[in-house]
């Protein structure tokens, strides 16, 4: 039974930090979602109605994605290990990020995860 990551309340459902319009290639990153109550999922104090809340989890999934990424550029093997994500999905991301040689620079890859900006 999966909580509200705000209240508490159990039966929560599932939000996709980086909405999946923003980024289809993190729809199954376990990184990406957290779980809110109907409440806070859809309510006036949601991330679909208000902006601040959206940018405070966008910032905390930003965060951690610059906690994870450690060296300066990847592989799209290395990108896949630490989102744990499909091959499809690996690809679906780095199809908007310039490589350099066979890499990937950590900025643009954050980048691309977070829709396609930092905030």
């Amino acid at each position: 039974m999966k909580e509200c990551t705000v209240c508490g309340k159990p039966n929560s459902e599932c939000h996709h930090i980086v909405f999946k319009s923003q980024q289809k290639a993190l729809e199954h990153c376990k990184y990406n979602y957290i779980y809110l109550c109907k409440e806070h999922h859809t309510g006036n104090n949601s991330p679909h109605k208000n902006r601040q809340i959206d940018v405070k989890y966008k910032l905390i999934f930003q965060n951690m994605l610059f906690e994870k990424f450690t060296n300066k550029d990847y592989t799209e093997e290395g990108i896949k290990e630490i989102l744990n994500i499909s091959n499809v999905s690996v690809k679906r991301l780095v199809k908007i990020i310039d490589k350099h040689i066979d890499r990937y620079k950590k900025e643009d890859i954050i980048r691309a995860c977070m829709g396609g900006k930092l905030y």
